[in-house]
């Protein structure tokens, strides 16, 4: 498992441009998701709240959204 998050944040970082700033925000474990996918929360580092989500859409989609579940960004990916 420990491989498989290395990569899920390395894809995240390669789609954001940076990794997250862990100095302002906490980043939670890969969640596997139903269809096979996977899911990333981060929060705020100082109250503990979601303020953003980074997650896998269909079969080859990105997608990060805001706390209110709004996409903010998304991208097609080839694996």
């Amino acid at each position: 498992m420990v491989h498989y998050r290395s990569q899920i944040y390395q894809i995240i970082t390669e789609f954001n441009g940076q990794p997250i700033d862990t100095d302002k925000y906490l980043v939670d474990n890969v969640k596997q998701k139903d269809d096979g996918g996977w899911l990333v929360n981060y929060r705020d580092k100082r109250t503990a709240e979601i303020v953003g989500t980074f997650t896998t859409e269909g079969e080859n989609k990105i997608v990060k959204k805001d706390a209110d579940g709004n996409v903010i960004k998304e991208k097609t990916y080839e694996e």
